[in-house]
C-alpha cells in the first residue's frame, strides 16, 4: 500500500497516469463469458420436463440430453457439458418446478428463521444470513451444493439455527 503510493508518486506525470488506470473492457468480458450461452441451453431443456424434471442427480440430465443432441456444442463440450452451472437451473434439470419450488421453500425458511432471531442472537442470526447468502452467490454461476459441501452447508446453517435459538430463548418452527 504505502509502497505502491510513493513508487507511483515518483513516476513522472505521463506514467503516473498509466500505471494507476486501467480500464475493462467489460462488454468484451461479458461477450466472451460462457455461462449465458450455456444457461440458455441448460434452460432450453429443463423446459422439456418442466414439471418434475429427469431425475435426481447431478449427472442425470447429461447422461439424457448428450445422446439426444450429439451436434450441441454446450453438451458436446467437457466443461460446460456436465450440467447448468447454476443451483436453480440444476434444480430444475433433475427435479423441475417442484423441486425448485422445494428448494426455495427450504431457503426462505431458513432465513426467515435467522431473521427472527436477529434482534436477540444478532450474532449466530447474522452469521446464517451471510452464510445463505454466500452460497446463493457461490452457486449463482455454478452448482456446489452436492455432497460434502452440501452436507457442510446444511449442517453449519442447522448448527447456527440451534446456537440463535438457545441464545433467543425461542423454539425453531418451520
Amino acid at each position: 500500500g504505502i509502497l505502491g503510493v510513493h513508487y507511483v508518486r515518483s513516476l513522472p506525470p505521463e506514467a503516473e497516469r498509466s500505471a494507476v488506470s486501467t480500464t475493462i473492457d467489460i462488454a468484451a468480458m461479458f461477450r466472451s463469458e460462457v455461462r449465458p450461452t450455456l444457461w440458455r441451453t441448460w434452460l432450453g431443456l429443463a423446459l422439456e420436463r418442466p414439471l418434475i424434471g429427469l431425475g435426481f442427480g447431478q449427472e442425470i440430465p447429461r447422461h439424457y440430453h448428450r445422446p439426444r443432441n450429439p451436434d450441441d456444442p454446450v453438451l458436446a463440450d467437457r466443461y460446460t457439458g456436465h450440467h447448468g452451472h447454476n443451483l436453480f437451473l440444476n434444480t430444475m434439470l433433475q427435479t423441475g418446478l417442484l423441486g425448485v419450488g422445494v428448494l426455495l421453500w427450504l431457503i426462505a425458511g431458513l432465513v426467515h428463521q435467522f431473521l427472527r432471531r436477529r434482534q436477540h442472537a444478532a450474532p449466530a442470526a447474522w452469521a446464517g444470513l451471510a452464510l445463505v447468502a454466500a452460497m446463493l452467490l457461490k452457486n449463482a454461476t455454478d452448482d456446489f451444493m452436492r455432497d460434502a459441501v452440501a452436507m457442510y452447508f446444511w449442517s453449519l446453517a442447522g448448527w447456527l439455527l440451534a446456537h440463535a435459538e438457545r441464545a433467543d430463548g425461542a423454539t425453531v418452527r418451520a
